[in-house]
């Protein structure tokens, strides 16, 4: 007789029950799922600029098996603040579990950047009247951030800026060092003061972050429906001597991906080789075993 997939059926009446749960526990399966938010810097003439925030869900291959976590971040930030230069813009992220199920949960900060072309003889941004077969730079999509894409001007329809230089999809690290793109050293991130880079012995008793390779771990498994207690990012700030000529604007943007996988050793697996965060994991009474 052939065994039935029960991952990979619908989910029914019949599979919600205790004993369908207790066998997808069993199969230890790394159920997982994503949520992302970003925040862009727009192109203001005048050197005013402003962010806007946007969310959406971030889709895996596993999204739709029983048992499935959901993460969903949790911002405190003021959307379409000014951003002066020089002036810190809170920016509070938080993760929140939104299953019934212990999870273990990451933080990633994806940031891009792109610069506009100078004419030579103004000094100023160099303007198009029309878009001229060239590929449309959108706001709130990196991707099409491509140097000689135009960014329409929000204000004057009809006006086009030229993307000069950019850098797409960068991986921020916790600790920035001479490898960080030139387009994004003006941009700081302020993380949060308990991060560390390696756990300390467990159980970890105050709640903090782990940082490893790109990612920022929590350092407890998060019950369901529960939030982080700290928070991993604090603020992010312009660094005025860091801009080539701070009367040029830029297009910045920083993506906020978190990550969730039920907390066993089965999920905790596919993440991680690091014994130290394993063990930090595995000591916690909210870890399955």
């Amino acid at each position: 007789m052939k065994k039935k997939n029960k991952l990979k059926q619908p989910l029914t009446k019949k599979m919600s029950s205790s004993k369908a749960v207790k066998q997808v526990l069993k199969e230890n399966k790394p159920l997982f799922a994503a949520f992302g938010t970003g925040f862009v810097l727009i192109l203001v003439i005048g050197s005013t600029f402003a962010w806007s925030s946007f969310s959406s869900w971030v889709k895996n291959h596993m999204q739709s098996e029983v048992g499935t976590l959901e993460v969903k971040i949790i911002e405190d930030y003021e959307q379409d603040s000014v951003f002066d230069l020089g002036k810190e813009i809170t920016k509070k992220v938080d993760v929140r579990n939104m299953s019934k199920y212990p999870a273990i949960v990451r933080v990633q900060f994806i940031e891009s950047a792109a610069n506009f072309k100078i004419d030579d003889k103004t000094g100023m941004l160099e303007k198009k009247t029309t878009q001229g077969g060239s590929d449309l730079a959108i706001k709130d999509k990196a991707e099409t951030w491509k140097v000689g894409a135009v960014y329409p001007d929000q204000f004057k329809k009809g006006n086009f800026y030229v993307i000069n230089q950019s850098e797409i999809n960068y991986q921020t690290k916790y600790k920035e060092d001479a490898t960080r793109p030139k387009l994004l050293k003006p941009f700081e991130i302020t993380y949060s003061p308990t991060i560390k880079e390696q756990p300390t012995p467990p159980p970890a008793q105050v709640p903090y972050w782990v940082y490893e390779n790109g990612f920022f771990y929590y350092s407890q498994v998060l019950e369901g429906n529960k939030q982080s207690e700290v928070s991993v990012m604090e603020s992010v700030k312009m660094l005025k001597e860091n801009l080539v000529n701070p009367s040029k604007n830029m297009l910045y943007k920083i993506d906020v991906n978190a990550y969730g996988i039920r907390a066993n050793e089965g999920s905790l697996e596919k993440w991680t080789t690091n014994q130290a965060l394993i063990d930090m994991y595995k000591a916690d009474p909210k870890f399955e075993e």
